[in-house]
Formats: structure tokens, sequence, C-alpha cells
């Protein structure tokens, strides 16, 4: 198996599983497998990212404990902590994120926006 190969797989469809053997992966050329992610990549995503950005309603006390999240009562960690903002507060952060999707993409659609990564860089400049 050679990465080019398994790239063009993977592009017409091929799913990888458990019983896959990628141990090639470990020595295969470093290049080779950029150009194989980039052209599975270009092939199925295109020249554009998603962003979802949220709104911190809550910081600190959460009652899950992700061993990831810095905001659960679980750990013990430095972040700020405050109880659930008020609606106004978050109904005005509701509405600049939907300012910015309607600045970036010409639409109210959530907080999701689709842009090409050169649209961001301008976007991120102009902040």
């Amino acid at each position: 198996m050679n990465v080019t190969t398994l790239a063009q797989e993977i592009i017409h469809g091929r799913r990888l599983g458990r019983q896959d053997d990628l141990s090639f992966f470990l020595t295969c050329d470093l290049d080779e497998l950029c150009r194989g992610a980039d052209a599975i990549r270009a092939a199925l995503v295109g020249d554009k990212v998603d962003l979802c950005s949220i709104i911190n309603g809550r910081s600190g006390r959460c009652p899950e404990d992700c061993k990831y999240c810095a905001q659960s009562a679980h750990h013990h960690t430095n972040c700020e902590v405050y109880d659930f903002l008020p609606e106004e507060k978050i109904v005005e952060l509701q509405q600049a994120k939907q300012d910015l999707a309607e600045t970036v993409t010409g639409s109210a659609d959530g907080a999701i926006l689709s842009m090409k990564p050169e649209e961001l860089l301008q976007l991120l400049q102009e902040e």
C-alpha cells in the first residue's frame, strides 16, 4: 500500500477501519503523506472552512466532569467563575454573531460561517 493510492481510494469512497493495516504510515514519506492528505481535503471539503462560535453563558462550576475542560467544577483551574449571563447579554452576543455572519456570508444563517481561507485572513486582519 502507498499513500497516493490510499488517498485516491478514500476520495472514491473507501473508509478505513480497525482491520486495516496502517503501519506503513509510520515509515512513509512525510511529503507524500501531506500531498495525500491535501488531495483528500481538496476533493472532499474544498477550500472553505466552517467556523462555529459559542457563547460562554456561564463560566466555571459546570457539573460535568469532562477531563479536558477548565470549566468543570471537578477541576481546580484559574478560570473566571460567574453564573449565567443575563438574558439581555446573551441576546446581544447572539446578535453580534449574526451581524458577523451577514458581513462575511451575506446571510444570517446562525453561528456557522463558511469562508475561503483568504476571506478568513482578511476578516482577521480587519479586527
